[in-house]
C-alpha cells in the first residue's frame, strides 16, 4: 500500500516556471521504517530526515514519515472503499490496461465535510510543511494497493495542457510540481514494491 499525494502550483505562481516543470518530474519518497536504520548520509532538515536519491529531476527519501499506527490506520480506513484504478484521458477518467492497480479516494470520502479525519489531516500538514506550499494546493489523498504482479506503466505525472480535461484544470488550479509516495507496507527486498523511473533507470 502507499498513499498518493500531488502539489498543485498556484496559477499565479505557475507563470514563468511552466516549461519547467513539464520538463522536470519532482517525485519525494516517503517511507516508513519498521526496523532501525543508519542515519549515515540523511540530512535533518525541518524536522525531516532526508536523503538525495537523485538531482535533476529531484528525488528524495524521507524516513518515517508516518507511524507505523498512523499507516495501519490509513490501510484499514480507505481498504472497504478499494477499486480498480483508472486513468485520465480525452474520454475522461476509466480503467486502463495500463494502470492494473487498486484505488481509494479517501481525501475525497474523509477529508471533505464538517469532521475531517484528523490522520489524513495530519498528513496533508506534513506535506504541506515539507513542500513549503499550503495544503489547499495539494489534490485530494489516493490510497493505492498493489498486489502481486500488478503495475502502473511508465507515465508522467505532470497535466499535459494539450488535452482539454487537463487544460482547464490546469487554467483552474495550475501545474502539479510535486508527487508524494508514502509507503504504508514494507516489502522483502528484490520482490518489487518500488518505483522505476526507466529514463534515470533508477528504482
Amino acid at each position: 500500500y502507499y498513499i498518493y499525494i500531488r502539489n498543485m502550483v498556484d496559477k499565479k505562481i505557475i507563470i514563468g516556471i511552466i516549461v519547467l516543470i513539464l520538463l522536470l518530474i519532482v517525485i519525494i519518497n516517503l517511507k516508513k521504517c519498521k526496523k532501525k536504520k543508519t542515519l549515515e548520509n540523511f540530512n535533518v532538515q525541518d524536522g525531516f530526515i532526508t536523503k538525495v536519491l537523485h538531482k535533476n529531476p529531484d528525488i528524495f527519501l524521507i524516513e518515517n514519515f508516518l507511524t507505523e499506527e498512523e499507516c495501519d490506520y490509513i490501510i484499514n480506513l480507505g481498504d472497504p472503499y478499494i477499486k480498480k484504478s483508472e486513468v485520465c484521458g480525452k474520454n475522461g477518467s476509466r480503467p486502463d490496461k495500463s494502470r492494473t492497480s487498486m484505488t481509494a479516494h479517501i481525501g475525497k470520502k474523509f477529508l471533505r465535510g464538517p469532521n475531517p479525519d484528523k490522520i489524513l489531516l495530519n498528513v496533508l500538514e506534513k506535506a504541506s510543511s515539507y513542500s513549503k506550499l499550503p495544503s489547499k494546493n495539494i489534490e485530494p489523498i489516493q490510497l493505492v494497493r498493489y498486489e502481486p504482479g500488478q503495475y502502473f506503466k511508465p507515465h508522467y505525472d505532470y497535466l499535459d495542457k494539450k488535452l482539454p480535461l487537463y487544460k482547464n484544470n490546469i487554467e483552474k488550479n495550475g501545474q502539479r510540481k510535486l508527487t508524494f509516495f508514502v509507503y504504508l507496507t514494507d516489502v522483502p527486498e528484490n520482490v518489487g514494491g518500488k518505483t522505476y523511473f526507466p529514463k534515470l533507470n533508477k528504482h
